[in-house]
């Protein structure tokens, strides 16, 4: 319908930005849309993708936590998500 043409249409557009100009932003946003298309392997990656880019990126951190824990690595999900918290203390999701 017409959500999954513009989980598309945005998809390609962040594929598009990468290519010209990768950001932590924009790889934070890959790994969103992987996560909603059901591809946590790929949603990893690109969060990765986005601290490697930008280590204070306090929801790319999360986002590598939770997954990481999804996939029962407990020791370095806990790493990233106290990592998040240090950098955004406030946050109560963290």
């Amino acid at each position: 319908g017409k959500t999954t043409a513009l989980v598309e249409l945005i998809r390609q557009e962040v594929a598009r930005g990468l290519a010209l100009r990768p950001t932590a932003d924009l790889h934070r946003l890959a790994g969103e849309l992987a996560g909603l298309e059901g591809d946590p392997a790929r949603a990893l990656e690109a969060y990765e993708q986005a601290v490697a880019l930008d280590p204070a990126s306090a929801p790319a951190l999360y986002q590598v936590g939770r997954l990481l824990a999804e996939q029962g690595q407990v020791e370095e999900a806990i790493e990233r998500l106290e990592q998040a918290d240090a950098i955004w203390p406030d946050q109560p999701e963290i």
